[in-house]
């Protein structure tokens, strides 16, 4: 079963049309765990599309997915 977190990531990365090979690059940079490193990489891509008027709020409101 997914986690919220995989969910929101995947969302976001399906109404940015960020490529997934995207992640890695920007989440390695960090010398943290991977939880901390993929919240940095989602924080990153949402302030992405909400300065450009993409919107994450599905990904917010919808953390468990769409029943």
């Amino acid at each position: 079963m997914k986690s919220p977190l995989d969910n929101m990531i995947t969302i976001c990365l399906l109404s940015n049309q960020v490529p997934q090979k995207r992640l890695k690059p920007i989440a390695d940079r960090l010398p943290i765990q991977s939880l901390l490193r993929t919240l940095k990489t989602l924080t990153h891509y949402m302030l992405h599309a909400y300065n450009n008027v993409v919107g994450c709020g599905y990904a917010i409101q919808y953390l468990m997915g769409k029943a």
